[in-house]
């Protein structure tokens, strides 16, 4: 590397596969490692002696799709605008792919510039979030006037806009609201309880209806953009730069979809609530406000049924069994349970 490059490997990722079996089996079934490359076992590493548990691994560098295809044309397609806020939010990876030994490690690599953070799960600030809610907005706008302009309907290497895990989906909500029994007992929320339990019933119906109904707004979505996947750094002036790693769970979809996520995951629900319509002014910007709202909203069903699933998985967390029950109250007010079968 040019000694006179700004860049250096100053962000590392190396991630075990979750030791859950069942996690462990969605990762692997669904690959999603390879929506980033199209490396894996039979290309990904070279051993040698030394390294992680006596061995070291050459990372060859697999032809990664999200970040050589997709993400590149998107910061050509916005450069010959004027623009280079997508660029500004991405990193190069350097190698993801899925190993062998020493056990079985989804691993990347990014170049990075340095004095990047990530933070701890439900503790975005205020400021910090401005500024993830304003690069997922361009990122929403550039990849949705890309896809109209060249009239892409599809990406091979993106995720399906399909449950193929029913099963397992209804699985992990009935496991998320074993979590939650007592929390809704001592709230006299049994009326709930039912209700809950009817949406694990309904949870792939509802979530491939809303994946594959043709949204109003169809952009690039990161899929998995939350505290944890962001890299912050404070500028001089007091603003936060963003940068966006992770993107195996990519897909096409509705705006609502990432920006929903990101408050989800990112902040308590009580704070998330107080936010909301800054957030949204903030994409009114791009998109029509109204219409955005209406997807917003019908949304929150589809974010419950990720929080329910994710809470035997996210319980390390303090308050994610409250915030969960602050949104299934939510949702159940806004009438979007009504009518489960």
């Amino acid at each position: 590397m040019s000694g006179a490059s700004q860049e250096v490997i100053d962000h590392v990722v190396v991630k075990l596969l979750p030791e859950d079996p069942q996690m462990r089996r969605l990762v692997v079934n669904h690959r999603m490692f390879q929506c980033e490359t199209t490396g894996g076992r039979d290309r990904g590493a070279v051993c040698r002696d030394g390294g992680w548990g006596g061995r070291s691994y050459e990372l060859l560098a697999p032809v990664a799709q999200v970040y050589r295809d997709l993400l590149p044309k998107l910061c050509r397609f916005e450069a010959a605008h004027g623009s280079r806020h997508v660029r500004e939010l991405t990193v190069p990876c350097l190698y993801a792919g899925l190993l062998q030994a020493p056990d079985y490690a989804i691993v990347l690599e990014n170049v990075q510039k340095r004095g990047f953070r990530t933070i701890k799960s439900l503790q975005l600030r205020k400021p910090q979030l401005n500024a993830a809610v304003r690069s997922l907005a361009q990122l929403a706008a550039t990849s949705h006037v890309w896809l109209q302009e060249t009239c892409t309907e599809d990406l091979p290497y993106l995720q399906d806009n399909t449950i193929t895990d029913g099963p397992q989906l209804a699985d992990f909500i009935r496991m998320g609201l074993e979590r939650l029994s007592a929390p809704l007992e001592l709230g006299s929320h049994l009326r709930l309880r039912q209700r809950l339990l009817q949406l694990q019933l309904s949870s792939v119906r509802l979530l491939d209806a809303f994946l594959q109904r043709l949204p109003a707004f169809r952009v690039l979505c990161h899929g998995d953009f939350r505290d944890g996947n962001l890299l912050l750094r404070e500028t001089p002036d007091g603003d936060w730069q963003v940068r966006a790693v992770d993107w195996q769970t990519s897909r096409l979809g509705s705006p609502a979809l990432d920006l929903l996520y990101l408050l989800l995951f990112s902040l308590p629900r009580r704070e998330m609530a107080d936010l909301e319509e800054d957030v949204l002014a903030a994409y009114g910007r791009h998109f029509n406000r109204k219409l955005l709202r209406a997807d917003f909203t019908a949304a929150k069903l589809v974010g419950l049924v990720w929080c329910l699933s994710a809470v035997q998985f996210w319980e390390r967390v303090p308050g994610w069994a409250e915030h969960t029950l602050d949104l299934a109250l939510e949702v159940d007010r806004l009438g979007l349970l009504d009518g489960l079968q």
